[in-house]
């Protein structure tokens, strides 16, 4: 092999690591001997080992061998750790963890390293590790684990022996945890979230179908579970069950859980100045048991209806709603049960984004 082609194989080479010409190196490989092609696949395996020899600092990618690339190696199509670990997890199903300490994109089935969340380099295809950085709770030490151990906790208990049954008579309630600790799970048409989803029409018809009049609350938790699964209420089977609650929370007038108007406006529903006196009332009432659960729910209900227009236009009252609730919290963040802790926190980071 002469000097001079292999010059012209490595500046090829090169080229197509770099710029991704595949089809020049493709039309080069045709044209040479097998004794020039043994040429550059060593130099190839020499090449590879002087680029993946950068720096090992936050900013680049690790691979497990120890080795460290460029992040701009990362989902680029190549096989630069050796093992595939920099391509593995750029396009996976919902159902796919993500390895320890990464992170899913919002909108897509990427992950990539916690590390990287909120440092001004895009790596998701549509941005959201930059997006709302001020406010992102996952830069909290341990929130990842935590929203990873939740979905763990929920997919240990499905029954995976069962054709129909896999999940508890709380599947309402487990579809609104899961689509907020990973939304993308039901933006896939298969793995967990068409499964629940499958479920959730079963068991929602089947009490539907029964001469016991479902209650308002159970409703306004299907209602709820119907939006994470990406399925519309006001059409359920023919069905308008935003519709159904609205009728029930009339006919209850003022006493009204503020639960169902939190619902109502969620689902899009036209929202009135009394509904928000009915939530005003409910988070101010010192009769009301679980009071704290009910300032919770009711400062929710107006944190959404405060979207809607000639609504809510004081802001005061948002951010007086949010210290309220603040001070019920001891310094280790609780409050009261883990339920109620749950409720306080969620309203907090709702009454902090609307704020």
């Amino acid at each position: 092999m002469t000097r001079g082609s292999i010059f012209f194989v490595i500046s090829i080479v090169s080229k197509s690591l770099f710029s991704k010409e595949k089809t020049l190196l493709t039309k080069a490989i045709t044209i040479m001997s097998p004794e020039q092609i043994l040429g550059v696949l060593l130099f190839w395996t020499f090449f590879q080992r002087i680029r993946g020899n950068v720096v090992c600092t936050p900013y680049a990618f690790h691979c497990p061998s120890g080795l460290c690339l460029k992040r701009a190696w990362y989902c680029d199509g190549g096989n630069d750790c050796g093992d595939n670990y920099d391509e593995r997890y750029c396009s996976i199903r919902d159902d796919d963890p993500c390895p320890s300490e990464w992170i899913r994109c919002y909108h897509n089935t990427r992950c990539f390293p916690t590390r990287w969340l909120c440092d001004g380099v895009e790596d998701c295809l549509d941005a959201s590790d930059e997006k709302d950085c001020e406010r992102n709770f996952l830069r909290v030490p341990g929130a990842l684990e935590a929203i990873d151990g939740l979905k763990s906790w929920f997919l240990e208990r499905r029954k995976s022996d069962s054709i129909t049954d896999k999940w508890s008579n709380q599947l309402h309630r487990i579809a609104v945890a899961l689509h907020l600790a990973d939304d993308s799970i039901f933006h896939s048409d298969d793995g967990t979230g068409p499964e629940i989803r499958y479920e959730l029409i079963i068991r929602l018809l089947s009490r539907l179908s029964k001469d016991k009049k479902m209650g308002s609350r159970e409703l306004a938790l299907y209602i709820h579970a119907l939006m994470a699964a990406c399925m519309d209420p006001t059409d359920f089977y023919g069905e308008n069950l935003v519709l159904e609650l609205r009728k029930r929370t009339e006919a209850m007038g003022n006493h009204t859980n503020p639960f169902q108007i939190l619902v109502l406006c969620n689902a899009g529903d036209t929202m009135t100045s009394r509904d928000v006196d009915r939530v005003t009332a409910a988070y101010n009432s010192q009769h009301r048991s679980c009071r704290i659960e009910t300032q919770a729910l009711a400062s929710m209900a107006l944190a959404c209806m405060s979207s809607r227009p000639n609504l809510v236009t004081d802001d005061t009252i948002l951010k007086d709603m949010l210290q309220e609730l603040k001070r019920h919290q001891f310094t280790n963040g609780t409050v009261g049960n883990a339920r109620t802790t749950a409720l306080v926190l969620q309203a907090s980071v709702n009454l902090s984004i609307t704020c």
